[in-house]
This record gives C-alpha cells, sequence and structure tokens, in this order.
C-alpha cells in the first residue's frame, strides 16, 4: 500500500477506493452516504464537529483508510480517518458509517472456529484497548476499528484518539444506534 495520498476531486475518488466498487457504491448504503456528507462539508460534517468541545478543525481525511492490525492477513478500513484538531489537542479519527447496514458478526459469531490468528488478533486488540476479552454478543466491527484510531494516534503522535459511527439514520428508526449516544469513546493517550 502507498503512503502517498491524492486529494479527492469528488464522489468518483471514494467510489474507485472500495473493496467492490460495484457492489458497496449504492444510493442509500453508508459507502455513497459518507462520501456525500465529507465532500459537502467545509471541513467536518456538522454531526460530528458537533462532537468536539472547540471549533474543531479539519486537518486530514482519508476515505478508506487501511490500517494494519496484529494477528491476520486483513487491515481494518476506516471509511474515514481523520486528523482532527480540537483546541490545543490533536484527534485520531477512525469513522464507521453506517444506514442500514450492519455492524457486521459479534465477536461470538466471528470466533466461531477460530484460527490462531484471529485469536491472537483479538488479544492484541484488548490489549491496545486495556480491556478483558469482550463479551461474545458485541460487535467486532467496533473493536478492530476502534484499535485502528489508536494505533493511528501512536503512528501520528496524537494527544487522543476516538472511534466514532457516523450515522444516517435517526436513532428512532434504529434502536442499534441508541447505544452510541452520548459520544464517550475518546481516549487520552499516555505519553
Amino acid at each position: 500500500m502507498s503512503r502517498i495520498y491524492v486529494p479527492t476531486r469528488g464522489l468518483g475518488d471514494w467510489r474507485a477506493l472500495l473493496a467492490d466498487p460495484e457492489k458497496h457504491w449504492r444510493a442509500g448504503y453508508s459507502a455513497m452516504a459518507a462520501a456525500r456528507s465529507w465532500e459537502a462539508a467545509d471541513g467536518l460534517p456538522p454531526e460530528i464537529a458537533a462532537m468536539f468541545v472547540t471549533n474543531a478543525e479539519l486537518l486530514l481525511a482519508i476515505p478508506e483508510h487501511k490500517v494494519a492490525l496484529p494477528g491476520g492477513r486483513r487491515e481494518s478500513q476506516c471509511d474515514v480517518f481523520a486528523l482532527v484538531r480540537d483546541g490545543n489537542e490533536t484527534v485520531s479519527l477512525a469513522v464507521e458509517a453506517k444506514v442500514a447496514e450492519p455492524f457486521d458478526r459479534t465477536i461470538g459469531d466471528w470466533l466461531r472456529n477460530a484460527s490462531d490468528g484471529k485469536r491472537t488478533r483479538l488479544a492484541a486488540i484488548c490489549e491496545l484497548l486495556g480491556c478483558p476479552p469482550p463479551p461474545d454478543d458485541l460487535y467486532y466491527q467496533l473493536f478492530h476499528r476502534t484499535a485502528a484510531a489508536i494505533l493511528e494516534a501512536k503512528r501520528f503522535g496524537t494527544d487522543t484518539a476516538a472511534m466514532v459511527v457516523h450515522s444516517f439514520v435517526s436513532v428512532a428508526s434504529d434502536p442499534h444506534f441508541s447505544i452510541l449516544r452520548p459520544w464517550n469513546s475518546r481516549a487520552r493517550l499516555a505519553p
């Protein structure tokens, strides 16, 4: 994977970065909704900006950003990875966009007939997050995306890391999103 990033010229550049552009690029799905929201914003989309204490400034946003995780062959692919200036702090922000898609598999489903690599990966994620092995009914996607935010915070030397679900549905229409309010996933990194 190249470490050279090219600024987007519009929605088509986001589509080209998808694992399967034909399958994943559709109206009413997260990839297109995220692209439209972030491209239309002058900086951070308003619902993301509202989560910060100060008038936060978007420094850099990378669509479909891949972050290598220990123990496995597949990277965590953030719908958007952003560096955000919030007052005197810089935040590593991993964004998972959702419209009506589920959060993929639960940890229990993901671990069913698990390889040694999967067990190593989950142990490494738990160590990174400073948590015990999570219950089987939590979504694995939320754990590895949060790990991606922390790994990138360490790589870029930011003050804090955050993982956010950028929801394009109302909480009333999808009860799965009610657990994400209020936003409290930001963690200060130890020096």
